[in-house]
């Protein structure tokens, strides 16, 4: 019993005179981004999903980090779908310009999430009492590629131990806020590009994707490639509308196109 090993954080309002079961809140927080990379950099925000089949209604609650006097309080009428999601935003003007087709959110939070970890907690308005509360860290078992490799932290079991690290994962690069969970992040190849400048990309040989854009460019088209690191691993300039690009790897790449003032980002999958 002195071990602190053999402890662990049961489920929010415990589970006195029973033995523990699985968690089942109504609310849980589902997806983390706490430290983006600069290249696909939405701010910080926190996914809430609904467990239930019933729309809660979150006016008036609460949202706070570690510190009391940081306070997010959610404008009246705002509802959580039955079992849906709901992001609440720190930088909203990152994060539209990150995720423009997503409009289940809510900002500006006053704060924003430690790098080196932190505190979230949920307020229900109705019962003045905590509702739900994480800490997260940036050490193992914690994803390390969620801080600052351009991936978000996802929870694996929303009826799971969730102080537990174990119990939380490396996302999607760039991240999916607003939906459920999809293990192969939308493959096919890319997600549609984000941004003024429309392209796509396809992958037509092994090693190799290819860029194709409709527009006419009327001047010399920059292309950067970055690996799921954060690392710069390609940097060409084009005035055509189809470009190879030549890959030394598989796995996950940002690709951006920049023509003047317009740019566009993409995330691609390379086979």
């Amino acid at each position: 019993p002195q071990d602190p090993a053999k402890w662990f954080a049961g489920c929010m309002r415990g589970s006195p005179g029973a033995a523990y079961t699985p968690c089942n809140d109504p609310v849980v927080f589902s997806e983390i981004n706490y430290n983006s990379v600069l290249q696909i950099n939405s701010g910080d925000w926190v996914e809430l999903h609904n467990t239930t089949a019933s729309p809660i209604d979150l006016s008036n609650w609460e949202l706070k980090d570690r510190y009391d006097t940081n306070v997010y309080v959610f404008p009246a009428g705002t509802v959580l779908p039955a079992n849906g999601y709901l992001v609440a935003s720190s930088d909203t003007a990152f994060f539209k310009s990150t995720f423009p087709n997503v409009s289940n959110w809510v900002g500006e939070l006053d704060f924003h999430l430690s790098n080196a970890g932190d505190r979230i907690r949920l307020y229900n308005a109705q019962t003045g009492r905590i509702q739900f509360s994480l800490v997260f860290n940036d050490k193992a078992p914690w994803p390390a590629a969620a801080d600052g490799q351009g991936y978000t932290m996802e929870l694996m079991n929303e009826n799971g131990i969730m102080n537990d690290g174990d119990n939380w994962q490396a996302g999607c690069l760039g991240g999916s806020p607003g939906k459920a969970y999809d293990p192969g992040c939308g493959t096919g190849i890319s997600d549609v590009a984000r941004g003024n400048l429309a392209f796509s990309v396809v992958q037509k040989q092994e090693g190799v994707i290819t860029l194709l854009c409709a527009e006419v460019f009327n001047s010399s088209v920059s292309i950067e490639v970055w690996d799921g690191s954060g690392r710069l691993v390609k940097s060409v300039s084009t005035t055509q509308p189809q470009q190879d690009v030549a890959l030394s790897s598989p796995g996950f790449y940002l690709v951006k196109l920049s023509a003047g003032n317009r740019t566009g980002i993409a995330k691609t999958i390379l086979y």
